[in-house]
């Protein structure tokens, strides 16, 4: 009933990283690689002129959240890393890295991921959700975000004006 940021979340990682190491002659592998490149295609719909998402992906009123963020930005770093997504999506994972690093002290708190979070059935239950610095939730997702951005800062004739 409710695009929740985080949900979306991890299976676009999870997805990313199936893609990964299943081979390209495996039987599935296509399929997989289809409902990725959608996914990323509507996700990349979604993003707020901050480069962040909202916890509630179509219902702007909801908070700007950081875990699914970064879990967008990994996927779609990792998938032009890798071919499977075209380079336009460069410019969404930057941007969406970006309004991570915003959120990022200059001492390393990580502030605006969401709390541990049952299935809720209503956009007002994941809008009511509190966020914690330094939630484990969430940084394992910015530091794998961070990684494949840079991976992708590497391979691009692009920086990042910070």
């Amino acid at each position: 009933a409710v695009f929740w940021c985080r949900a979306n979340g991890w299976i676009a990682w999870a997805m990313a990283e199936a893609l990964l190491w299943l081979p390209e002659d495996y039987p599935g592998y296509n399929k997989v690689l289809i409902i990725f490149k959608t996914h990323m295609a509507n996700l990349a719909k979604c993003q707020d002129k901050t480069g962040l998402w909202h916890q509630v992906l179509d219902y702007q009123e909801s908070y700007l959240e950081t875990s699914g963020s970064a879990m967008f930005v990994l996927a779609m770093a990792r998938g032009v890393n890798h071919g499977w997504l075209d380079k336009k999506f460069v410019d969404t994972a930057i941007r969406g890295w970006e309004g991570i690093s915003e959120r990022i002290t200059p001492d390393g708190i990580v502030s605006g991921i969401c709390r541990g979070t049952p299935i809720g059935n209503t956009i007002d239950f994941y809008n009511k959700r509190e966020t914690f610095d330094n939630d484990p939730r969430g940084l394992g997702a910015v530091i794998q975000a961070g990684i494949e951005v840079h991976k992708l800062l590497e391979k691009q004739i692009y920086s990042i004006n910070k």
